[in-house]
């Protein structure tokens, strides 16, 4: 052994030492270290007049209700107000199990989602964020929904059959029998409509009675369902509205299917044809 050779396996003991210690001390320090954010929790707080569990399209949220968080002992965090649409949201220090909950802005507001008023979520580093919705309903006044669809009546024969479109951006009206419209919506893009019964911002108050429903005929078209574009529907706790469904077709002359007639026989030409004057007759009478 060289006299060189002790102070090499020395040299070589403090490397492996050092290199073990800053493995034990990183591995410490990342075990101990919190896990990185941040973390929310977020929702909305909306009208649920129709009670089933679900935020529909013309369910509108409330604007100032409070929402509590809570630690998992229930000690209470921090509380916020909804904004205008009804949304919240907590910034949350750090991972762990929180609860959420609503405080009603009245006592004739019943919960509906969920039905203890409140969410208990869990926060980790695979699961920053998480969310709560809450749906509530008016307990003391009726829940009336008018609802429906417009639709693209193509072959006008006052149904709406597989692969007619819907019509978006059409206005329905609603009024008293013999009464001047107090309620007007606009179809959404899937065509539907609500009118619905509720105490939220910008809905209507629809107690138990019949009404007129109409649409506003846009030029160009003509109703085919009902035929004058107007019906009555009967509303009551008792007896749900059915849907109202309003179909609609251009109005003018069919255009006739332009073919080569080396493509296609004459015998197919005239069935054409054929079917174009029937139509055209029938609109006639």
């Amino acid at each position: 052994m060289t006299s060189s050779e002790p102070v090499r396996r020395l040299r070589g003991l403090q490397t492996l030492g050092l290199a073990a210690l800053i493995l034990i001390l990183c591995t410490g320090a990342a075990l101990a270290a919190p896990q990185a954010g941040p973390y929310t929790i977020s929702g909305t707080v909306y009208s649920d007049p129709n009670g089933n569990c679900n935020r529909d399209p013309a369910e509108t949220g409330f604007s100032g209700w409070t929402v509590i968080l809570a630690d998992s002992s229930g000690a209470t965090i921090a509380t916020t107000l909804t904004d205008a649409n009804g949304f919240y949201r907590f910034d949350i220090p750090g991972p762990g199990t929180y609860t959420v909950s609503e405080v009603p802005g009245s006592d004739c507001w019943v919960p509906t989602t969920p039905k203890s008023g409140s969410c208990t979520l869990t926060l980790s580093a695979d699961k920053p964020d998480a969310s709560c919705d809450f749906g509530n309903i008016d307990a003391v006044n009726p829940v009336h929904v008018i609802t429906g669809t417009v639709f693209d009546d193509l072959n006008g024969n006052g149904i709406w059959d597989a692969l007619e479109p819907v019509l978006s951006g059409w206005t329905i009206a609603v009024s008293s029998l013999g009464g001047a419209p107090f309620g007007l919506v606009q179809t959404l893009t899937d065509g539907s409509y609500f009118f619905v019964n509720s105490h939220a911002a910008g809905s209507i108050i629809l107690p138990d009675g019949t009404y007129t429903l109409s649409e506003v005929i846009l030029p160009g078209w003509v109703a085919t369902t009902p035929a004058d574009g107007t019906t009555t529907v009967t509303v009551s706790a008792d007896s749900p509205a059915p849907a109202i469904n309003f179909g609609n077709m251009q109005a003018g002359p069919v255009p006739v299917p332009e073919f080569p007639s080396a493509v296609l026989p004459a015998a197919v030409i005239a069935g054409l044809l054929a079917v174009v004057f029937f139509v055209r007759r029938t609109r006639e009478n």
